[in-house]
């Protein structure tokens, strides 16, 4: 997904970058109409995709009770990790709707440049902190995880 989300940004950079200089040049590119398609299958993978990871968050809360208490860690973890998962698929569910939005104005040159080019800027610097916040905790939860294994290994150790 990460991989999509880079290559996404890519293709925004060069169609508002090409908003600046020759509106031809996003159409030689590839053509608006063919992007704004494709945002919005995104748009819709991501969603399913949202319901899969609720279904699972519920699975994972609903699990039997355990008294182990290196157990419940690796669950609460577990559920840490895919609540967040789920938090960072909704910003990301967020920005596509925010990048179809912006399309269409572009798309119907509804909206004077410089202010679509501020919005844009803004909500970048908005979305590029909120994912480094993101990959920051997922990086917490999976050296946490990594520990908690750890200590779950050795129990079975001589």
């Amino acid at each position: 997904m990460a991989k999509r989300l880079r290559v996404l940004l890519v293709v925004l950079t060069v169609i508002f970058t090409g908003m600046g200089t020759k509106s031809g040049l996003a159409e030689e590119i590839r053509p608006l109409p063919s992007i704004l398609s494709d945002v919005e299958r995104h748009i819709g993978e991501l969603t399913i995709n949202l319901d899969d990871i609720r279904k699972r968050i519920d699975f994972l809360q609903n699990l039997p009770v355990t008294h182990d208490p290196v157990i419940q860690e690796l669950r609460a973890l577990d559920l840490q990790g895919w609540t967040l998962h789920r938090e960072q698929w909704e910003l990301q569910l967020e920005h596509l709707r925010f990048v179809e939005t912006m399309l269409r104005k572009v798309q119907g040159i509804s909206g004077e440049p410089h202010e679509l080019r501020a919005a844009w800027r803004l909500h970048e610097g908005q979305y590029r902190t909120s994912l480094e916040g993101y990959r920051r905790q997922r990086d917490t939860i999976e050296e946490r995880r990594l520990i908690t294994e750890g200590r779950m290994f050795e129990r079975y150790l001589p």
